[in-house]
């Protein structure tokens, strides 16, 4: 009967509105990376060809332990210059242990060295963690690494500071949509656990002297490195071969923080008053260990009975500065509560403009001006964190949550 199959019709459903979803999930799977060809005989000829020259494949560092050691690599090239060692290549080449010993003592009587460090783990080496040990501790008078601890904030002292940040700064740091930033960062860090790292930018910068290009530029070290027509010749061949030897890291596209394509906003029917409530969903993606471990944990917000502690409301107030909406109509927070659940489903999705799903939603602020795709760095809320702790009556300052 037809009857039995008509669709309920909501009153202030637009016409034709599932079309939009469905051209929307199209593009998505449109989206998709192709599977790459298969390879020609000759391409297989010439990935032989390049795979009998390769002596071993370089392993895929996370970009923070690059940078470390690109820092390294330029004390240790500053080292040669300065004390008349030699080239930097061919030193390293000949290490010697006496050589070690020294550059051990260069380090920590140049460069602001506090702790012990790690050692390195090679039985050869065990003359110079006794010289490290013996000498260089009680010369420079090193500490042991983490014996000072590292100050913490719980979550009732981050409520505290959440408090003391909407009611009683005052101060021109923390005005407007920064203040309103900062309140969404305390709330998230109260209700979820998260890592600052995983709300702002928390990357570092990496080195600007070409260091890091030098030593994790080429990824396969083959045999004939030192014949420079041989190498030319090779890498044209070996294009593919890098490729496959070695996945490289897909470009995000995005900052290293909390986007809107993050977050999921949904209105869903109370079960039971039936009325349309706001609901949310954040997926957070950048924890220790992301690029080799991608396991996202996603956290589901209600509405609270106190709205200072409600972060959905400080995710709908940066999405409305944003214009971050993708329905026209919803241009205020009245637009969006009075909004009701169409036909007999139970939630509704509240989409996002399709150029705003990768822009961060805490952001930089330069004076009076906010950056339209910068997300704020690590650095500005742990200055807040730490300024705002110690304001609030704390001790000392908080770094982390």
């Amino acid at each position: 009967m037809p009857s039995a199959v008509a669709r309920t019709h909501h009153a202030n459903a637009p016409d034709n509105h599932h079309l939009e979803f469905l051209q929307f999930q199209r593009a998505k799977q449109l989206e998709r990376a192709p599977k790459p060809a298969p390879l020609s005989a000759e391409q297989h000829a010439a990935n032989r060809e390049c795979l009998s020259t390769v002596r071993f494949v370089k392993p895929k560092y996370s970009a923070e332990t690059e940078i470390n050691v690109s820092g390294i690599f330029g004390r240790w090239k500053r080292y040669c210059v300065e004390k008349e060692v030699g080239d930097w290549r061919a030193t390293l080449v000949n290490l010697t242990r006496a050589t070690t010993m020294d550059f051990f003592l260069f380090v920590c009587g140049n460069y602001n060295v506090r702790s012990w460090g790690r050692y390195m783990d090679r039985n050869d080496a065990k003359e110079v963690y006794k010289y490290h040990r013996n000498v260089l501790i009680h010369r420079f008078n090193l500490r042991a690494p983490n014996i000072d601890g590292k100050p913490v904030l719980n979550v009732d002292s981050l409520r505290v500071i959440l408090t003391f940040n909407i009611a009683y700064d005052t101060s021109a740091f923390s005005l407007g949509r920064h203040r309103i930033q900062l309140t969404g960062c305390y709330q998230l860090l109260c209700y979820t656990g998260a890592r600052p790292a995983e709300l702002v930018d928390g990357e570092r910068k990496g080195p600007k002297d070409g260091s890091r290009e030098i030593l994790f530029g080429k990824r396969v070290i083959q045999e004939v490195e030192n014949d420079d027509s041989a190498d030319q010749t090779l890498d044209k061949q070996s294009v593919e071969l890098n490729k496959m030897l070695l996945q490289e890291t897909i470009k995000r596209g995005r900052p290293k923080a909390l986007c809107y394509e993050d977050i999921l906003l949904m209105l869903v029917r109370h079960p039971a008053t039936g009325k349309a409530v706001l609901a949310m969903a954040i997926k957070f993606i950048h924890h220790k260990g992301a690029d080799n471990k991608p396991k996202p944990t996603i956290f589901f917000f209600t509405p609270t009975r106190k709205l200072i502690f409600d972060a959905i409301m400080v995710i709908v107030a940066l999405a409305l500065h944003d214009h971050a909406f993708d329905a026209a109509c919803l241009t205020d927070a009245y637009s969006l509560l009075s909004r009701d659940v169409w036909g007999p489903r139970d939630c509704m999705p509240i989409r996002w403009k399709k150029e705003k799903l990768k822009v961060p939603v805490f952001r930089r602020i330069s004076g009076a001006t906010l950056s339209e795709d910068e997300a704020m760095l690590y650095s500005k809320l742990n200055y807040d964190m730490g300024r705002q702790s110690l304001e609030s009556g704390h001790e000392k300052e908080g770094l982390d949550a």
